[in-house]
Order: structure tokens, then sequence, then C-alpha cells
């Protein structure tokens, strides 16, 4: 007796692999096609129970090598059932063959064994029957992940030429292109397969590429087939357009505001000559590392920057584990500039937000995010203040890259308290983003999650759309244009007095200043004692002679 497998799908008709994963769930605005697909973790044929396949496979070989397989289907029943027996195929259907058509869905394919150096140049070659489809000039340059996104349409007899092949092949400019590894599906299993034909929609399969040179993967492509019989249009499921969504044009600024409660790099004076270096490694173009000014002799770990960066961003349809905002505070000094710590926040959340927003285009506004930037009045009619995407106050970080540096409980929102008391009376434009304080961490490997607090920075970060940035340029820093806020000259900053004791204090500090007035006060006293004891040693020795 044999032992079936495990059903392929559940009472509620669907099953998804062991992360309860889908189509396009990487894909934070969820296409069509992806919409109650499953994603399995393996090919579809180790899920088919023993009772649904058509038939059975016999392959022979000559050697080692496989030379035929025969379809046949060999059951041992008892002779008083064989009027009940219920065959997986009804044998008029293999005296008639039919015409199919075939649609192959190739999503991507994953973790490609390089061919070249360190990457490949794949492309797709498919092959039923007779017919080839695919074509060299399609490859996709330099990635070990490549992102296909192609659908093939083909015809075939069954039953006949029923192995659908989906070769990946590495494109060379010289010589001959090397082979990365097929899979193999039999359309006529499927079309004949009453589990297979149950499932609607069909599932996204992960199949392992492999080739004749070597036993161990190639490489896993994601993809699904329909196969329908050609004389039942009525029932012939939709074609589906699987090409990604555009890459978009954001814009990402961030405002540096001040800091608080920093750490000082020099014991002496008890202060830094501080400025803040921001990096986003996911946006292009321009400059990833950019700096705000330098606040010289801050005391107090109170620095004030009022500093705009922005970036150039593309935002696609998939996430990178890159998306984060690297914020560091530094003290400069006259060789090597001392860090003082740095923080790393997590924005995939909320580039996925942003993205989700903007791919509903011409539709219905996206909610809108208080604290984003107001709209001048010229600006277009797409420019309203919903279109920019403004860091909210509280986000929560992505899961892939850590915790997030902002969880920190009730200290946490005691600062944003006290953010929000103290904007009223800040010299800045009040109410047009959000500020946020967000902790740095020094010490131990310079790490968000290890070290020691170091001290607090104020930000806020916002996205805008291309053309939305297009009609309300901003400038780097306080470079014009300052607008959208406009950012004032910062307060509390050093500045050279014709008084000597302000000079001074700006200079040295109140703790060196102090002990500095201490030493001159214990100079100044001692040298009026001894010019006093100075001035009666004749007395005292005119006494002692008389």
């Amino acid at each position: 007796e044999e032992d079936p497998q495990q059903p392929l799908l559940g009472p509620d008709g669907a099953e998804e692999s062991d992360a309860d994963s889908r189509a396009g769930q990487d894909d934070e605005v969820t296409p069509l096609w992806a919409v109650g697909r499953a994603v399995l973790d393996g090919e579809l044929e180790t899920r088919f129970s023993a009772a649904s396949l058509p038939f059975d496979k016999f392959e022979f070989y000559q050697g080692q090598q496989r030379v035929a397989t025969m379809k046949g289907l060999v059951r041992v029943i008892r002779r008083q059932e064989e009027a009940r027996y219920d065959l997986p195929l009804s044998v008029s259907q293999l005296l008639q063959p039919r015409r199919f058509y075939v649609t192959l869905y190739v999503l991507r394919a994953l973790a490609l064994m390089p061919a070249d150096v360190s990457t490949s140049d794949p492309y797709l070659i498919v092959s039923l029957g007779d017919e080839k489809l695919g074509s060299r000039d399609e490859h996709i340059s330099n990635v070990t992940d490549a992102d296909f996104y192609r659908r093939f349409e083909l015809q075939t007899w069954l039953p006949g030429s029923s192995e659908l092949h989906i070769d990946v092949f590495d494109y060379d400019s010289i010589g001959g292109d090397d082979h990365i590894g097929r899979t193999t599906i039999d359309v006529e299993e499927r079309a004949f397969n009453r589990e297979w034909l149950a499932l609607d929609p069909k599932p996204v399969e992960s199949r392992v590429l492999r080739n004749s040179f070597s036993k161990a993967p190639q490489g896993t492509l994601q993809c699904w087939v329909d196969v329908h019989p050609h004389d039942a249009p009525k029932t012939k499921p939709p074609l589906w357009d699987i090409t990604p969504p555009p890459q978009q044009h954001w814009e990402l600024r961030v405002v540096v505001w001040r800091t608080a409660d920093v750490v000082a790099c020099d014991e002496m004076t008890s202060m830094n000559d501080m400025y803040a270096l921001l990096r986003c490694d996911a946006c292009d173009g321009g400059k990833a590392t950019q700096e705000t000014d330098t606040h010289w002799r801050c005391s107090d770990g109170a620095a004030s920057f009022n500093w705009r960066c922005k970036w150039p961003l593309e935002l696609g349809p998939k996430r990178m584990l890159d998306e984060r905002l690297t914020v560091q505070l530094w003290d400069r000094d006259l060789a090597t500039d001392d860090a003082i710590g740095e923080a790393v926040l997590p924005l995939s959340a909320f580039f996925a937000q942003a993205f989700r927003a903007g791919s509903k285009a011409h539709a219905a506004a996206p909610p809108q995010v208080s604290g984003g930037a107001k709209v001048a009045a010229a600006a277009p009619a797409a420019a309203t203040q919903s279109a920019v995407r403004a860091m909210p106050m509280h986000f929560t970080g992505d899961d892939s890259l850590g915790p997030s540096s902002l969880n920190l409980g009730i200290r946490d929102a005691l600062r944003t308290l006290w953010s929000e008391a103290s904007a009223a009376e800040s010299t800045a434009t009040a109410g047009e983003l959000h500020k946020f304080w967000v902790p740095v961490f020094g010490g131990s490997g310079q790490s968000s999650q290890k070290g020691e607090e170091r001290g607090w920075v104020q930000l806020s970060i916002e996205i805008v759309p291309g053309a939305l940035a297009s009609a309300m340029p901003v400038g780097f820093g306080r470079s014009e244009p300052n607008e959208f806020p406009h950012l004032p000259e910062p307060v509390g900053r050093f500045k050279f007095s014709l008084s000597p004791f302000k000079t001074m204090l700006g200079l040295l500090g109140p703790k060196v200043c102090m002990r500095l007035g201490c030493c001159l006060c214990a100079v100044f006293g001692a040298f009026v004692f001894g010019y006093i004891f100075l001035q009666m040693i004749p007395v005292i020795l005119a006494n002692l002679v008389v």
C-alpha cells in the first residue's frame, strides 16, 4: 500500500510556505497577479499526492544516462473492485490529442551560480517540443539575483511533447555562452492532474536549477505555469502582466536642527567643535555622505545647526537592505577628528509607505501625514500637502536592520515632550516638519545598538516626489533657495567680541574660565599677602631690635 503524500492544499484552498509568504510579499505594492497566489518553498511535484497523479513514469537508462521515459498506469486491484475503481485519467483523453495553451511566468532567479568572476549575465531560453522562445540579447548584466518578470506563451498537443524546459544561460561577448542550469516541468502531468486543476490561482514555485556538470544546485527559479485546453476558451485563465511597477523618483530631505546632552570629547574645556555626518547608501547619485557646518566651541553638549541635507532617491517595488540613514556626531580637531557617537535610522517602512502612495497615480489622494511641508500657492495642482511624506514622530524600525534606535521607552517620550514644548520658542519655523529626538551611541564598536548613550540629536525627515521637488527646490544647508521650511541662522554660536572676558569665556568654556579665575584670584591674593608681608618686615625687625 502506498503512503500518500501530504495534500497540496489545505481545507481553505490555499497553502503557503513555512514562512507564510506570498508572491510579491517583498513588493510593498502588491500587484494584481499576486493577490491570493501562494508562494511555495519548493517544486510543485513534491506536493502532489500519489492518488492525484494521472500516470506513473518509468525511466529507461543506458548506463547512467536517461534515454527515455514511459508513462503508464499500473494498478493491482481485486476483480470485484474493478467496476468501482476510479482511474485518475480517462482513457479517451489519451486516444484523442488536444491542443493546449501553455503560459509560463518567470519572476526571478535567486542565488545563481556565478559563471564569470563573481556574477553572471543571465538570460532565459524556454522550449516546448519544437517551439523555442528567448534571446541572448535580453540578458541582465552583472547579477546573481536576476529579476526577469517575463511571460512566455507556447502551444502543444497533449498527449505529445510535454516537457517544458527552462534554461538559464550566461551571456558571454567572446566565445560561447555558459549553461547555468535547467529546470523541467511536465505540462502533461499538470494538465491531467485533478489537484493541480483545482488550484486557482496556480502557486508560484521555487524550482532548482541543475546542469550536467555538477550535482549541486545552480540557483533557484521562481515561476508558475498555466495550462489550458484550446477548445475551452471561456475558462481560459487571464494573461497577467507581471511587469514590475516602474521606479519612482523622490528626494530625501533631512534637517539637522540641534543636539542635547552630547558628551564632551575635550575633558579640559568640556566643549566640542561639533558637526554632524549623515550617510544614506540607498540614495542614488550625488554624495552619499554629507556633513553639516561646525558649531565651534559648543558647550553643555547643545549644538545648533539648522542644516539641510538632501539626496536623490529611486524607489522601486523591492526594499533594499541598505535603506537606512546613519547620523554621526564628530568633534573636529587639528589632527584627527574624534567620533562622538552615531544613530542608525531604518527607513524601509518609511520608503515603502511613500512608494505605495506614489503608485496610486491619479487615484484617491493618500492619507495625509501630519508634518508635511506646506506648498506654495504657485505650485502645481499635484503638489498637495499629502504628496510630501514626512517621517512620523514615532516609527517602528525594520526588523531586518535590527532594533530601532528610537525604542527607548519613557525617556524617549520625555524627550519628545521636551521637543514639542520648546518648538514654539525655537527661531526656526514651527509646525511645518515633525521634529524628533534620536539618541546617539558610542563606545564599543560605535554601533547604535552597543555602547553607551552619548547624546541626542533632533532631526526632521521627509521624502518629496521628484516632480514636486523640482517645483519646490531647496538648497543644501541654509543656502538658497532656503524654503520648505526656511532655516534661520543657528543661535548660540560662538562669536568674537570686543570684550576679552566674553571672548575668553567662549573660547575656553565656563569650566576652564572658572579654574583660570580661581587661579588668578589665588595669585592675586598671594601677591597682595606677599606685598603686605614685605612692607611689614622692617617694622617687625625694628621691634625685635628694640
